[in-house]
């Protein structure tokens, strides 16, 4: 913390490389906080950061607001993740999703993800497995739907396309490659039928 400056802040987690918002927070030891998302956590936001990881990036933690008590921040908290959600933003604040039920299945659309990138080598129950340093290789893993968070659209950036040309070498299934890119699979596909 900046001397003077209040302990209560809240603050997001972006990617790296678009900037994008994917979760808001409030604490009062932002540096501690910090520290934990950099680990990575068995929340959904835990699954993105280490994703992130396995590309070997780091999101951006970076305060947004200060405030004077813990009231103040969890009040600007909830208005940061209001105007984020109307944004559009991906966010995976438990409050971006309809219920418990919900947030469930955007944990195991992401455990999806997860194994989709790192070739399925940490099975069903992959975050966990990565968060407690454990490797093993289950061969009956199998694809998950669709990305929760928003697919991007348009041309596909240079990153992404030498991104398909690894995952087509590793002969990944396309609906693997859109999970990782977070890409609708018939963008995918016909990208993959440019390229070659």
């Amino acid at each position: 913390m900046i001397k003077g400056l209040p302990n209560f802040c809240v603050y997001v987690l972006a990617d790296p490389d678009t900037g994008e918002v994917f979760y808001v927070g409030e604490t009062n030891n932002f540096e501690r906080r910090k520290s934990q998302h950099l680990e990575g956590s068995d929340q959904l936001s835990g699954f993105k950061v280490k994703l992130l990881r396995e590309e070997n990036k780091v999101p951006i933690v970076q305060v947004i607001e200060h405030c004077h008590s813990d009231e103040a921040a969890l009040m600007a908290e909830i208005s940061w993740i209001r105007h984020f959600m109307a944004i559009g933003a991906p966010l995976l604040n438990s409050q971006n999703f309809d219920g418990a039920y919900a947030r469930q299945d955007a944990r195991k659309k992401l455990t999806g993800v997860l194994d989709a990138v790192t070739g399925g080598k940490y099975g069903r129950d992959g975050l966990r497995h990565v968060a407690n340093g454990k490797t093993y290789h289950n061969r009956g893993a199998k694809h998950a739907t669709e990305n929760p968070v928003t697919q991007v659209k348009g041309p596909f950036s240079p990153w992404e396309q030498e991104k398909l040309r690894e995952m087509n070498r590793k002969r990944m299934k396309p609906w693997d490659m859109a999970r990782v890119l977070n890409r609708d699979t018939k963008d995918v596909k016909m990208q993959l039928k440019r390229m070659s």
